[in-house]
């Protein structure tokens, strides 16, 4: 009999590619969410759907009849901050209560079915635009995790890891925000000019440089060593932005809602053509 995997969600971003992941390692997968997304699983008889909420005991109570041996909690972003620090300390506790109980902690995840656009940000203006405005000097560093790496790394917690430890996951290379860029034209076979500008020239178009989607005013990098010692081999940046890119909608103009509007990009490059 095939282990057996209980997925809280599963069904949109990380946790779609995390059933994947469970499902080609052979796992039987049960996915437990409201109903409100299509379930790209429909179609796949090792994985069952139990529709309900997270809240509901007879949710958790039919969940819990499927005896699963791993249980995935892919939480929301209302747990960052406080709630996010009390869950790692609810892991922590039931690891002392003898739950085998591990805690992963990615940083920015993208890849494909991201509904967050904010890479599909980059891909529209490099597919769109010969220049592409970029606040700062391009160096803003923000640690990604590609999100194939993720589900792996959810995985190799699950097989390998120990109760009551938590792991850090971004990609094993980083790339500054310029340096994304790049990749982004290689792939899409393409040069742009990078124009960069600071905040008193993204003020003429009533820009902030947070504003615009992966930018960090100062570095933020993970300590990935003991997700490694668990045996996680993740893909390369560079194939992560390779499948990522592959599934953009380039030139679907709601890609680039995440972040600020052309226009006001023409009026700050405007004002720097003339400085």
């Amino acid at each position: 009999m095939s282990d057996h995997a209980l997925f809280v969600g599963g069904t949109r971003f990380i946790g779609r590619h995390a059933v994947r992941e469970f499902r080609d390692a052979g796992y039987d997968v049960t996915t437990v969410s409201r109903g409100e997304h299509d379930n790209p699983f429909a179609d796949d008889e090792g994985v069952a759907h139990l529709q309900g909420d997270r809240d509901d005991e007879a949710t958790l109570g039919a969940a819990a009849d499927r005896d699963p041996d791993v249980v995935v909690d892919d939480d929301s972003r209302e747990t960052y901050g406080p709630r996010k620090a009390e869950g790692d300390r609810e892991v922590f506790a039931a690891a002392e209560r003898g739950v085998h109980a591990t805690s992963i902690r990615p940083t920015v995840v993208y890849g494909p079915h991201d509904y967050t656009r904010r890479f599909d940000f980059w891909v529209h203006r490099v597919a769109n635009y010969d220049r592409v405005l970029v606040p700062g000097d391009g160096n803003s560093l923000w640690h990604l995790a590609y999100v194939s790496n993720v589900a792996r790394a959810l995985r190799r917690a699950a097989e390998n890891g120990d109760p009551g430890e938590a792991y850090n996951v971004g990609d094993w290379d980083l790339h500054t925000l310029e340096g994304i860029i790049r990749a982004i034209a290689d792939e899409l076979d393409t040069s742009v000019e990078v124009v960069t500008a600071g905040e008193r020239e993204l003020a003429a178009g009533g820009l902030e440089p947070t504003d615009f989607p992966l930018y960090r005013p100062s570095p933020h990098v993970l300590d990935t060593h003991r997700l490694r010692g668990l045996g996680w081999e993740p893909i390369t940046p560079e194939e992560g932005v390779a499948e990522t890119v592959a599934t953009s909608p380039a030139t679907d103009a709601r890609a680039a809602e995440r972040g600020p509007d052309r226009a006001d990009e023409e009026r700050v490059l405007g004002v720097l053509d003339t400085v």
